[in-house]
């Protein structure tokens, strides 16, 4: 299981490589969980765009039906190729299709967690990542969300140390509202992709270069004592 599950998280890491230009980072798209159990709004499930306007994807108008103090095991799926996004939560799944912008490649993801002001809790935990269909592992240095009294915490990036074809996030989110009453974004949990351009590759001389680099050195030094 050891080899499995370094095997998984070869492709991510909280230590940024230096693949992606640092400067060109932006949201490509977010999925959310929100309690809201006094609103209406059909937010409660959804997937967001790179603007936070509106969802392009809802679970739907429902009744909020989160027990509080209980965790839920979300599963979220993203394949580069096709753009296709899956965010499985309490027995609701959204879909939606979101695309790499042109000349963008994946660079990062993160997960967010948000309570409300007084006694309310929003836990993300259990948080493993996958690549390329392969098995599940967690990522040192990717620890639990514990949000409490209307704080809002977001998790350091995760960075893909390669290009992917796709890739996984699961694990649980608990809000613990202790029958008072929530609405909007008070309570969410949520996990975030970052599109980025791809950073410029340092320049290293080849063989041929720095030979000519030399000769010219030693030509110069030589017409110096001459003169």
């Amino acid at each position: 299981m050891g080899m499995l599950a370094s095997a998984a998280s070869a492709s991510f890491t909280m230590s940024d490589p230096g693949r992606y230009a640092p400067s060109t980072y932006s949201t490509l798209l977010e999925a959310r969980a929100r309690l809201d159990n006094a609103a209406g709004q059909s937010w409660k499930t959804a997937i967001w765009g790179s603007s936070t306007t509106a969802p392009v994807a809802t679970g739907g108008n429902y009744t909020s039906d989160w027990v509080s103090g209980q965790a839920y095991q979300f599963l979220f799926n993203y394949n580069v190729v096709s753009g296709l996004a899956s965010w499985t939560i309490n027995n609701r799944t959204v879909t939606t299709t979101l695309a790499l912008s042109s000349g963008k490649g994946l660079a990062a993801l993160q997960f967010e967690a948000r309570s409300k002001t007084g006694n309310f809790m929003t836990a993300v935990e259990g948080l493993e990542l996958s690549s390329n269909g392969g098995s599940f592992a967690s990522v040192p240095g990717l620890g639990s969300l514990v949000s409490t009294n209307g704080s809002f915490l977001t998790s350091g990036p995760v960075y893909l140390t390669q290009n992917v074809t796709s890739l996984s996030a699961r694990g649980s989110i608990k809000f613990d509202f202790q029958g008072g009453t929530a609405s909007g974004d008070n309570l969410r949990g949520a996990i975030r992709l970052f599109e980025a351009d791809q950073a410029s590759p340092n320049l290293v001389p080849t063989p041929g270069v720095l030979g000519l680099a030399a000769m010219t050195v030693i030509v110069v030094i030589r017409r110096g004592r001459r003169g």
